[in-house]
């Protein structure tokens, strides 16, 4: 693989942020989406994550083969230090250390804009996901069962946490 570049993500990146999103959420238990998400809600999304909510892409070969956020975990402001990141892969550049790379800029990221802590969720059967946050840390802090329903199945999430 050539060199990997990561950069703050731009409305530009919205497609091929769409184009690796949409394969999971078509493919996958790693987001619980349903239906795929359109190029205007990726948009407003980008746009909402261009602040100290953020998302980066990273890029070889001037092409998009993935990218990570922080996005707001709660909505109440007393949740101000607490951000919730994703991170996802284009298909074909899994086992690289891609996810490593944007999550360990991610991390340093949240560290700049003054977080105190990193929450992930994660389907329970998603192995690679949990084995990449807990090597970077992250512990895991809950285990809801049953509570997203996708491909004819009840699926738990694990909850993973990273204080800053």
């Amino acid at each position: 693989m050539s060199p990997v570049s990561i950069r703050l993500a731009t409305i530009e990146d919205a497609d091929a942020i769409n184009s690796i999103y949409n394969h999971y959420v078509l493919t996958s238990l790693c987001t619980f989406h349903l239906e795929p998400v359109t190029d205007e809600e990726r948009m407003e999304w980008i746009k909402q994550h261009s602040g100290k909510y953020l998302a980066t892409v990273a890029e070889s070969n001037e092409k998009v083969i993935g990218w990570a956020s922080l996005s707001n975990h709660r909505p109440q402001p007393a949740y101000d230090g607490t951000v919730e990141s994703s991170v996802y892969i284009h298909q074909d550049f899994h086992r690289r250390g891609l996810g490593k790379q944007l999550m360990i800029d991610l991390v340093q990221r949240a560290k700049n804009c003054g977080f105190h802590t990193i929450v992930a969720g994660a389907e329970a059967s998603q192995e690679a996901s949990i084995r990449l946050h807990e090597d970077l840390g992250f512990v895991q802090v809950a285990r809801f069962k049953d509570v997203g329903f996708k491909f004819d199945t009840w699926c738990d999430t694990i909850f993973m946490q990273l204080m800053l």
